[in-house]
């Protein structure tokens, strides 16, 4: 599934971070025909506000099946690109490694999230 929505943040060059970094998700919340869930940038302050730096954003799908009726959950996630030494504060924040997502297993990152989220300005 393509990328619903990116964000490449402001400030960040077209060099690559200095150390490995993993890219961490959680449910957005958004229910069908009801709320969009959570925007990327009010999630991105869980990570920031345990000084986690966030390098882009995206909103895409789980990558699971989800029936279409009003109120049932809209299948989407936010997603961040973290330092990988920051997991595990992430983790106990209640995100989790996008790699790992039982809904993208054999997916590459670009595939899941689209190559925009990975163009750096």
């Amino acid at each position: 599934m393509a990328a619903l929505s990116c964000n490449v943040l402001p400030g960040v060059g077209p060099e690559t971070p200095l150390f490995p970094t993993v890219w961490v998700y959680k449910p957005s919340g958004a229910i069908q025909c009801r709320t969009s869930g959570v925007p990327l940038d009010v999630m991105q302050r869980e990570l920031s506000f345990e000084d986690i730096e966030v390098f882009a954003s995206c909103r895409t799908g789980d990558g699971l099946l989800h029936s279409a009726a009003c109120g049932a959950s809209a299948g989407q996630v936010n997603a961040y690109e973290i330092y990988e030494r920051d997991l595990p504060k992430a983790v106990t924040l209640g995100f989790a490694d996008l790699s790992q997502s039982p809904g993208h297993k054999g997916k590459t990152l670009r595939q899941i999230l689209g190559e925009e989220c990975f163009q750096r300005t």
